[in-house]
């Protein structure tokens, strides 16, 4: 009998999960498919700046990787990847220590095909000060924290306790992540105002080192979301360079000093350095270089997506983008056409006549709060994008959480989670102050 071919992928992220449920749900008998994550439950990387206000409970809506594993034909496996072997073909398993306790010793993990889906995690660019005094936005856990924290001191200044009168927050990088952040803050802030909390204690500093903010979109679709965010009172600072961060606050470029009791790091991402010592090459934020197929340019057997990949973009594509950003957009669509390649590379045995891969841009949405958003939409490709703001783009940006579950779940099973959220969103309250 043929021994079943090993399929490892490494990350559990949008790329990696969507990956693992549509084959898995294939019923390959001669594929083992196995996904390594080192956290038991996933959520969508984009909705954490919602977890960290409190209006997306994490508790409810997060997927934990054991059950879905075993109702969509896949092994899931806990733990970090600690190295690689390409040459036995030999994923190193850091060992698995859980509250203190160690719960198994380090793994070897064998594989005739292996996908690297394991995301991102923030780029400081250096900044002395910056890992050790701000808060970040990269797990759920990062959110709960920031969370947390500005429930503590809100509630101080409610009670008089803090020494500070204002809810003071810097949020570095005026990207889709520190807008939408931005925004929701002061949506949460709007609804403490039952607890006697008062929008005018609430002073909310973006700081951005470009000329405007949301450098990849239109110039006016960035000027409608500047002019919404100063509606709200958020203070926007572009051309400034943020020098050094200490325990109170910014310095900036100019020498001045921004006090800021909460300080949260939106500006970039990189891939995990010890990517560079895999043996597999990679570029100068350690995502790892591929071919048009995806595969590392080193090894054929060695696939990634999503923010560790490092892809060229395709002749013809607008803009300065030399490699695909780091988006969720991307690493849905790589996954889609890997899952295709997989199956003519695996199971049919042939790759014959297949395309490689290419990326087509549909856009970007950012939302701006409660119920405003700003976007453009390519509809059709090669014409110029559609411009959408206020209501029409949140209810679109609403659907790519939906488009999500439905990959990940199947559609029948969006819709009743659907359903049952509108229930939920009825008879809870609308933020979560815990």
């Amino acid at each position: 009998m043929k021994r079943a071919h090993k399929l490892l992928v490494v990350g559990g992220g949008a790329g990696g999960l969507e990956l693992v449920a549509h084959l898995g749900l294939a019923k390959h008998s001669n594929v083992e498919m196995t996904l390594l994550d080192g956290r038991p439950t996933h959520i969508w990387k984009p909705l954490l700046h919602e977890v960290a206000t409190g209006s997306f409970n994490s508790g409810q809506d997060e997927l934990n990787y054991f059950s879905h594993s075993a109702e969509n034909n896949y092994k899931f496996l806990l733990g970090w990847m600690g190295g690689l072997d390409r040459k036995n073909k030999i994923v190193k398993v850091d060992a698995l220590k859980v509250g203190g306790k160690l719960l198994c010793g380090p793994r070897d993990l064998h594989y005739d095909t292996l996908v690297m889906a394991i995301g991102s995690v923030p780029d400081t660019f250096g900044t002395p000060g910056a890992t050790k005094h701000c808060l970040f936005l990269n797990s759920p856990h990062d959110a709960d924290e920031l969370r947390l924290k500005m429930l503590i001191q809100g509630l101080s200044i409610i009670y008089g306790a803090s020494e500070v009168p204002k809810l003071r927050i810097g949020i570095v990088g005026a990207g889709a992540t520190g807008i939408e952040l931005a925004a929701e803050i002061h949506h949460t802030i709007e609804s403490l105002a039952m607890t006697g909390f008062k929008l005018d204690n609430l002073e909310t500093t973006i700081i951005e080192a470009s000329p405007r903010i949301l450098s990849m979109a239109d110039e006016k679709l960035a000027q409608f979301a500047k002019e919404s965010l100063e509606k709200k009172n958020i203070q926007i600072l572009t051309d400034t360079k943020i020098t050094g961060v200490t325990d109170k606050g910014f310095i900036l470029g100019n020498g001045t000093f921004l006090k800021k009791e909460l300080r949260v790091w939106t500006a970039g991402v990189r891939s995990p350095r010890w990517l560079t010592k895999t043996g597999l090459s990679t570029n100068h934020q350690s995502r790892i270089l591929t071919n048009d197929y995806l595969q590392s340019v080193d090894d054929p057997d060695v696939f990634a997506i999503g923010d560790c990949s490092a892809t060229h973009v395709q002749p013809g594509m607008q803009g300065h983008i030399k490699i695909l950003p780091t988006t969720a957009q991307v690493a849905h669509q790589q996954s889609v056409w890997l899952r295709h390649y997989l199956k003519k590379r695996i199971i049919d045995g042939d790759t014959s006549g297949a395309a490689p891969f290419e990326f087509r841009s549909q856009g970007f949405l950012v939302s701006l709060g409660h119920r405003t958003a700003v976007g453009s939409l390519a509809i059709i490709r090669g014409m110029k994008d559609y411009q959408v703001k206020g209501h029409l783009a949140k209810g679109l940006y609403v659907t790519l959480y939906r488009k999500h579950q439905a990959a990940i779940f199947g559609v029948p099973k969006m819709c009743s989670l659907l359903i049952g959220d509108q229930f939920h969103y009825m008879a809870m309250p609308e933020l979560k102050f815990h």
